[in-house]
């Protein structure tokens, strides 16, 4: 009923997730949502979607969230409910959820991250034989003033842990998500480097920018080591900032954030 707007789900009805590896990604992508107080905002299916969870449990609500089916306002779903919004304001037609995107409403968006390449582009598509589609990737990519990419930095058996502020890597991926070239092209880096849009990619353990075209690792997590943890687990070279900044350690806490970056 939350979702259709037949009734208000009270804010006690909340109750935080534990801090997994998507909630850690989840954390670092909010402290970007904060930036941009009275944004409008998509977020994508998959890791993205939860970035609404975050902001309810951090009690910051300076923004509007929408979905591209529709909703806006509120807090959207997750994994099996995507699409929908608990607590929405309205919820419009998918086609004119769309007319507003292409139109340039949207200031910022959360979008998953399954492929990336050293010149930032992105691959959501396509893997293999396996076609998966764009969806409405393309149009929020085109049209969104600030584009956030969240994902693991590799996968396929990965498993990590928080401990006291710093991030554990109990198991490696065997699959290396940084690759040389994508296999499809869903976001292309060079054209977004054209039309001066920032971009940002988040890992779990480590944040990448594109700048001047090229990807560009700028922070890491708290008990990570650069070479080990990142750039070998990097299946092309990846160009590193001169200052490399650290993430904040409360993201690796299983702990309210209290909303404010240190």
């Amino acid at each position: 009923p939350a979702y259709s707007g037949a009734l208000i789900e009270a804010a006690h009805a909340f109750v935080p997730e534990l801090l997994t590896v998507r909630k850690m990604i989840q954390r670092r992508a909010f402290f970007e949502l904060q930036k941009h107080a009275g944004a409008v905002v998509n977020l994508g299916v998959g890791i993205p979607a939860g970035v609404g969870k975050i902001a309810r449990e951090e009690g910051f609500a300076d923004f509007t969230m929408t979905v591209e089916s529709g909703p806006i306002g509120g807090t959207p779903a997750e994994l099996r409910s995507f699409g929908a919004s608990t607590n929405p304001e309205c919820v419009v037609s998918h086609a004119e959820q769309f007319d507003f995107y292409d139109g340039g409403g949207l200031d910022v968006a959360f979008l998953g991250l399954a492929e990336v390449d050293q010149a930032g582009n992105v691959n959501v598509s396509k893997f293999g034989p396996k076609v998966a589609g764009v969806g409405g990737f393309i149009n929020i990519t085109q049209t969104a003033k600030r584009i956030i990419f969240m994902g693991t930095l590799t996968t396929g058996g990965l498993q990590v842990a928080a401990r006291d502020g710093r991030l554990v890597i109990e198991r490696e991926g065997t699959v290396k998500k940084v690759v040389p070239r994508v296999q499809h092209l869903s976001f292309n880096g060079a054209y977004s480097t054209e039309l001066g849009i920032p971009v940002l990619y988040i890992t779990e353990r480590a944040v990448f920018e594109l700048r001047e075209g090229a990807l560009t690792l700028i922070e890491i997590a708290p008990g990570i080591d650069v070479q080990r943890d990142v750039l070998n687990q990097c299946a092309t070279e990846v160009r590193v900032a001169d200052q490399l900044a650290t993430m904040d350690a409360r993201i690796f806490r299983d702990e309210p954030m209290n909303g404010r970056r240190a």
